[in-house]
């Protein structure tokens, strides 16, 4: 008679394989993300910190930013968060839509 398919199909008919390879390619794009975002979340800090102790540390100095046109390159930073985050969400949807991958259920 008519035997059953083997235990590496799912019933789907997609191999375990393929979705195996596509949930770590979408949790290593998230790991890469995740640390994409930290640093623009955490660059107007850091921008903040190095004004606040522009004498001291003279990071700032060094790379001949002056002291009265740090708070430009801190509003800058803060104004990329925002657009960043505007693409993101822009490109994390297409993502979705070309790969298939359900970010939004794996982020709940």
């Amino acid at each position: 008679g008519l035997e059953e398919e083997s235990s590496d199909e799912e019933p789907e008919g997609k191999p375990k394989f393929d979705t195996e390879v596509q949930s770590e390619d979408m949790i290593g794009f998230l790991a890469g993300y995740s640390t994409d975002l930290m640093a623009c979340f955490l660059s107007p800090v850091f921008a903040m910190t190095c004004w606040s102790v522009y004498d001291e540390a003279r990071i700032l100095d060094r790379y001949n930013i002056p002291r009265i046109q740090v708070p430009f390159y801190v509003a800058f930073l803060a104004i990329m968060v925002l657009a960043q985050t505007s693409l993101d969400v822009l490109c994390l949807n297409i993502l979705e839509l070309y790969h298939g991958w359900r970010l939004v259920d794996y982020f709940e």
